[in-house]
């Protein structure tokens, strides 16, 4: 009771309440304990708890280098080679070996420009500073139009990401790496490039390098559309068309027949309950406008699908044995009975017309025959006739 009594004297009500409820631990040795479960026992699930607060915490901080700064960001949007990239990088976090940071690193014991004497050769001083640096920049606007912008003498390297265009900022980072490269073969008593020539070097490098990631954008209307064309004389030309319904596997074709002036003959939509896949309503569509053609007493024949994978397959029916070869097979025996026969690949807005008539088999029956054009189709029919060559 001394003892309660003595915490009750000595704190307030609150905190003498909570003392007294914190449980003593009898005599013994000390032994290791989990603290962040109740029970003192280590958990792999705790630990990643912890983990994941300190990387909370880390990206909350953001201190450069990190997430939080955008400068790696800016650095790798420019359109510069990956090494100047890495290069401006080594500029911005001065880990470049200029004599003014090996002088200050007790490297160097001075700091003066080889070049043109001046007391301090820093970074800035050999990329803008340095005699030879003024007439590379003097060249460039020359030949270029490009000029080095007034820069603050503390935050230049990080201005350079942001003021100009991309193509400016382009041509004057690469040149402050061919001035650097530059020196480093003066360090080594090499002979290094003329300025002239340096500067078209850089304003080369940084030309192509922009065509290359800036692809000149076509222009959507001298785009040639493709366009229906006409079969051969004496062929008769049969579009084909599928549509597969995945969730009940049920399909339908479509194709229509049209002769070498781009007339109408014949139409049929057929629709099927099950279907393995999309591929296999497409070659039913090729075997479905075969039967239709010869129904019609078609002799020459010009089949065309926008499945280009079915096209493949039948080019090279003799050394694959696909799921559908069986109604290869007959598309191929049916073949034979026209005295000519080219299954071919048509882009789908040459194939618009047998697209809609797949579309209009509403499964109820098996097959829809239309000896005249239905009106569904008759506009596209005037639009394929009248732009086919």
């Amino acid at each position: 009771m001394e003892c309660e009594d003595a915490v009750q004297m000595s704190f307030s009500g609150i905190d003498a309440d909570a003392i007294l409820r914190t449980p003593i631990r009898g005599r013994g040795e000390d032994v290791w304990a989990w603290e962040p479960e109740k029970h003192g026992f280590y958990l792999v699930k705790s630990a990643y708890k912890l983990l994941d607060i300190a990387r909370q915490q880390l990206q909350d901080e953001a201190p450069v280098g990190t997430s939080g700064d955008d400068t790696w960001r800016r650095i790798w949007k420019l359109d510069v080679p990956p090494k100047v990239k890495v290069f401006w990088w080594r500029v911005i976090h001065e880990f470049l070996p200029a004599k003014q940071v090996l002088h200050r690193r007790h490297i160097e014991p001075v700091a003066t420009c080889d070049t043109c004497g001046s007391q301090d050769e820093s970074i800035r001083h050999v990329l803008m500073g340095c005699t030879i640096a003024r007439m590379f920049w003097e060249q460039t606007k020359e030949l270029t139009g490009v000029k080095l912008p007034s820069l603050h003498p503390e935050t230049w390297a990080q201005d350079l990401l942001v003021l100009g265009t991309a193509k400016e900022r382009a041509i004057i980072i690469c040149g402050m790496w061919s001035l650097w490269m530059q020196r480093n073969k003066r360090r080594h008593g090499e002979a290094g490039l003329p300025i002239r020539q340096a500067v078209i070097w850089v304003r080369d490098t940084a030309f192509d390098l922009w065509q290359i990631l800036h692809p000149p954008k076509q222009d959507r209307a001298n785009l040639e559309i493709p366009k229906w064309v006409r079969p051969h004389p004496g062929w008769i030309k049969c579009n084909v068309d599928a549509a597969f319904l995945a969730v009940n596997g049920s399909g339908a074709t479509g194709g229509v027949l049209r002769d070498d002036e781009g007339r109408f003959l014949e139409a049929q939509a057929t629709s099927y309950s099950h279907c393995m896949d999309a591929l296999m309503v497409e070659a039913l569509a090729c075997r479905d406008g075969m039967v239709m053609a010869e129904r019609h007493g078609v002799t020459r024949l010009c089949l065309e699908t926008d499945c280009l994978e079915l096209v493949a397959l039948w080019e090279n029916r003799a050394n694959n044995r696909p799921v559908i070869a069986p109604i290869l097979m007959e598309i191929h025996e049916r073949s034979l009975r026209f005295l000519d026969f080219a299954l071919s690949y048509a882009n789908r807005l040459c194939n618009r017309v047998a697209h809609m008539l797949a579309k209009q088999a509403n499964g109820q029956e098996e097959t829809v025959v239309w000896h005249e054009s239905p009106s569904c189709i008759h506009s596209l029919l005037e639009a394929d006739c009248n732009h086919a060559p």
